[in-house]
């Protein structure tokens, strides 16, 4: 009879040695490449701009962009496409949950972002999680209620939403997140 082989599981400082882009979730390695398209990176970056114009709280929370890294335990640090966490300093990566995440789903990560980083961020107690489709231009938001999230809106180009945290809001409007490039 063959002995079971014994599972090797990586953690934070395996992630900190390795090159390239990854996130490390329940001890396995996630490779982050290829580099995410042009259309990707703006939307993230307009979100961003988005969320950090309008937030509130600016004293003590702040909007980050990826590459960022949230260590959520020794076996898990994931990078949010836009996240915000509240901080008192700045630091190399985060270990408190943001309160908002925002992944820009694109083929090769959509699978991964939209069922195991789902059940991370719901786990962790992250309020909102947004998903963002570039090519179709819609982004679906979830709401952490009695800790599971529910779908509570698809917003499209000429929508915007207001979200609401303890002591802080913030707002996107979408008809700047998806402006059009001229021709």
């Amino acid at each position: 009879m063959q002995e079971a082989r014994e599972l090797e599981y990586f953690t934070y400082d395996d992630y900190v040695k390795k090159e390239g882009r990854w996130e490390l979730i329940n001890g396995e390695f996630w490779d982050m490449s290829p580099a995410p398209t042009s259309k990707h990176q703006w939307i993230a970056q307009m979100i961003w701009r988005e969320i950090e114009e309008n937030l509130t709280c600016k004293k003590r929370c702040k909007t980050f962009i990826s590459p960022i890294d949230w260590v959520v335990d020794k076996y898990t640090i994931i990078q949010p496409d836009v996240a915000i966490f509240c901080i008192k300093e700045f630091v190399k990566n985060f270990t408190n949950p943001p309160l908002m995440a925002v992944e820009v789903l694109s083929k090769s990560s959509a699978l991964k972002d939209r069922n195991i980083k789902f059940k991370i961020y719901e786990q962790n107690g992250v309020k909102y999680l947004l998903f963002v489709e570039p090519n179709s231009e819609f982004c679906e938001v979830f709401e952490l209620l009695k800790d599971k999230y529910q779908l509570i809106d698809t917003l499209f180009y000429k929508d915007s939403k207001e979200f609401s945290f303890k002591n802080c809001k913030t707002k996107i409007d979408f008809s700047n997140v998806f402006e059009k490039i001229d021709e």
